[in-house]
């Protein structure tokens, strides 16, 4: 039931000594595309799921002309081409319309939604490989064994221990609210996100009122969340807006809080993960440009600023307090798991 077995991967990762080289062109608004290319291309298993596939494809007799994977994988074995090449325009943005067609005009747009949208075009071509959809085996394409993720949440009331569970399966990334949150650091967030959070309203108001049972005492519901498995690939977005009234009606403004990210993270019964790349936003929510800094195969950090790559200390990806605005810029953060030894 395995389908990454099924449609002929291994999903190994390609590492060696592969580092962003080369930069991206902007045609008007695309450093959203830019900026998630650069941050794919510098993890070593998304680079396996993409060569794999492009073997693959060289198999099929009729295979897509503007396949998205075979798209991706032509642009980011030209980023990690050595020496410098040169900028060069990605197909990727080129064909950003089959991704969705907001994405189509040159409007500024969420580097958030482009990557999701891009994962879940890449996943379509995987499951559209298959005969027969298995709905059993469905979470287990690659995208799914390297973002997906699976959580419960149990909502309890104090008073009467009245208990309601869900599960779901989320594919791409965990995001975390940071308006009015008392920590500033990413782990602590998360951390909180997964303890046991107050709830306010009555027991049987919301949660159980199907079948109108519950205690009817308020505030006295807890909820709670349990990663059942872990991504790979662990995407974080930071929610970096809040909802204010102005004139009655509710707009949103951007946040440039301060939220310090670790080299390493490990949260509860999470495994290991290693900060791979960092996609940053400076701007508001209609306007702003879109960087990335990536990590090589080499330990080394770069700046991908569209046409621009450029060497960067460690010193400049995890500053001090003092000299941290990076911390307010970080928007996506992209973590992929230790291998075990």
């Amino acid at each position: 039931l395995d389908l990454c077995l099924r449609l002929g991967y291994k999903l190994r990762p390609v590492a060696g000594s592969m580092i962003v080289s080369r930069g991206l062109v902007n045609i008007g608004n695309t450093c959203y595309l830019n900026a998630v290319l650069f941050s794919l291309a510098s993890m070593p298993l998304v680079r396996g799921w993409l060569s794999e596939h492009a073997e693959l494809a060289k198999l099929e007799r009729n295979h897509g002309v503007n396949c998205i994977l075979c798209l991706l994988c032509k642009d980011v074995v030209r980023l990690l081409e050595p020496g410098d090449g040169g900028a060069f325009i990605p197909s990727i943005v080129l064909q950003r319309a089959l991704l969705s067609d907001r994405f189509a005009g040159h409007q500024h747009q969420d580097a958030e939604e482009a990557f999701t949208k891009l994962i879940e075009a890449c996943n379509n071509v995987d499951e559209s490989r298959l005969e027969k959809r298995d709905m059993v085996a469905e979470y287990t394409t690659p995208a799914w064994k390297i973002f997906g993720q699976k959580s419960r949440t149990k909502t309890r009331c104090l008073a009467c221990d009245k208990c309601s569970e869900s599960s779901g399966e989320f594919l791409n990334r965990i995001k975390v609210s940071i308006a009015g949150r008392s920590c500033d650091d990413l782990k602590s967030l998360l951390e909180e996100d997964c303890a046991e959070q107050a709830l306010m309203g009555r027991c049987g108001g919301i949660t159980w009122e199907s079948d109108g049972s519950g205690c009817g005492v308020m505030d006295m519901k807890r909820l709670s969340t349990k990663f059942l498995s872990w991504p790979k690939v662990l995407v974080v977005t930071l929610k970096r807006f809040k909802p204010v009234d102005v004139d009655g009606a509710v707009v949103y403004e951007k946040l440039d809080t301060y939220i310090k990210y670790e080299s390493c993270l490990q949260i509860r019964d999470s495994p290991d993960y290693t900060l791979r790349a960092i996609i940053l936003h400076v701007g508001t929510l209609s306007q702003g440009h879109y960087t990335a800094i990536v990590r090589g195969d080499d330990g080394s950090w770069r700046m991908c600023d569209d046409q621009r790559i450029k060497v960067v200390n460690v010193s400049s990806v995890f500053p001090s307090r003092r000299n941290g605005d990076i911390y307010k810029q970080a928007y996506l953060l992209f973590y992929e798991a230790r291998e075990e030894t």
